[in-house]
């Protein structure tokens, strides 16, 4: 039979388990009361009398049932090349690269209500890189602001302080010394289109500013656009 705990020992125990996950684990568990001598069974039993499990986070995804939706409508719809033609378009868009990998969340006991969400992050320790590919081949990586230990070199005008992603400046950079030059070697070695490919991007806010599409257009580039949400 399983030992009955004293109402100072559920009390602690309820204490411990309550404790935000930040504090220190190792001082709670070397607190001076006798949990330790109990079983297992015991806390556990408890604990489930309190109306508590053992849970995880809840981890939220990262893209909706509607975003998802959205992105294989759009697919399909590209699958159409009577109604899309990708022959001359440079295809762009960049990618966060996690460097390592989130393990499962860890379980803790709690009541259901207390339980918590999760998202798991798009930014641990990762590079942030430009790509663009073509019918002709795949341009070279451009790495970007939101890459581990390289900061933005442009001041935001609103917050007066450096920008924490890219902004219209660091993209007009992008577009002159890397989209510019790797579309034009990519469709010159091809032979075709060199002189009318179309650069596609999503419509995030500093890729559409009038600064970027007047050069686009001073480079004789046509620009089309899909929402970043899909």
């Amino acid at each position: 039979m399983s030992p009955s705990l004293l109402e100072q020992d559920i009390r602690l125990l309820l204490e411990a388990v309550e404790t935000p996950e930040d504090d220190d684990h190792e001082e709670i568990t070397e607190t001076d009361y006798s949990l330790h001598h109990k079983f297992r069974s015991s806390v556990t039993r408890i604990l489930k009398r309190k109306g508590m499990q053992h849970l995880s986070p809840k981890v939220v995804p990262l893209l909706t049932a509607m975003q998802k939706a959205a992105r294989i409508k759009f697919a399909r719809a590209a699958l159409r090349t009577e109604v899309v033609s990708w022959r001359h378009v440079l295809i762009t868009d960049s990618k966060y690269f996690k460097l390592y990998a989130m393990g499962k969340p860890a379980g803790r006991w709690c009541t259901p209500a207390s339980r918590g969400t999760l998202v798991r992050p798009k930014t641990s320790i990762a590079v942030h890189a430009y790509m663009g590919c073509c019918r002709h081949g795949t341009t070279t990586l451009k790495f970007v602001t939101g890459t581990h230990k390289q900061a933005s070199k442009h001041v935001n005008p609103k917050t007066k302080r450096l920008h924490t992603g890219v902004g219209q400046d660091e993209y007009h950079a992008v577009i002159q010394e890397h989209w510019v030059t790797e579309g034009n070697r990519l469709f010159q070695q091809a032979g075709k289109w060199a002189d009318n490919w179309q650069l596609q991007q999503d419509n995030a806010p500093p890729h559409k500013t009038a600064q970027n599409m007047a050069i686009l257009l001073a480079e004789s580039l046509g620009a089309s656009h899909w929402t970043t949400k899909i």
